[in-house]
């Protein structure tokens, strides 16, 4: 929804827009934004089927779908070079401050609070399309990691949090 009042108030598609205000003021080359299918060499994503909350059967490559339903929550594809600038930043900014979680909150505008072994962090984390991106910051520090099988069983998500952890706190 916010897309489109930001189309409607800038009388622009959200492409341009994401361009001049996003990718290029923050250094953003290999960013893009991909409603539809995703071209060129990129990590694949795999889903599994729930059944009552439960990931079952076989993984399948996400591959020939588009995130068309997700539109500007989940089309933008970075690497993690891009991810890092993007949000180191971000969070020096202004605007990042004041997306941060206040007090004690989990949750700011578009930010969210993690705790971890070693401390608080801010970041974001997202998923779709059978791909899991986290991304941590704590001052200088980021952490951005993927993963390419989502919902996980309960020992890839337990492996991936340790992952994270072990990554981020040393």
């Amino acid at each position: 929804v916010l897309a489109r009042v930001l189309e409607s108030a800038a009388s622009r598609q959200l492409v341009p827009l994401l361009r001049r205000y996003v990718f290029e003021p923050y250094g953003l080359a290999r960013t893009t934004f991909e409603p539809a299918r995703v071209l060129g060499p990129y990590l694949h994503g795999h889903e599994r089927a729930l059944r009552d909350g439960i990931a079952t059967g076989r993984y399948r490559d996400t591959d020939r779908r588009t995130v068309r339903t997700s539109w500007a929550a989940a089309a933008a594809v970075s690497t993690a070079a891009d991810l890092d600038r993007f949000f180191s930043r971000l969070l020096a900014s202004d605007v990042g401050r004041r997306m941060r979680p206040r007090g004690e909150a989990r949750y700011g505008l578009g930010l969210a609070r993690f705790d971890t072994e070693c401390g608080p962090v801010v970041g974001h984390t997202g998923n779709v399309l059978g791909m899991v991106t986290v991304v941590w910051v704590r001052g200088d520090r980021v952490l951005v990691a993927g993963a390419n099988a989502y919902p996980m069983t309960p020992a890839q998500e337990t492996a991936f949090g340790a992952l994270l952890t072990r990554a981020f706190c040393g």
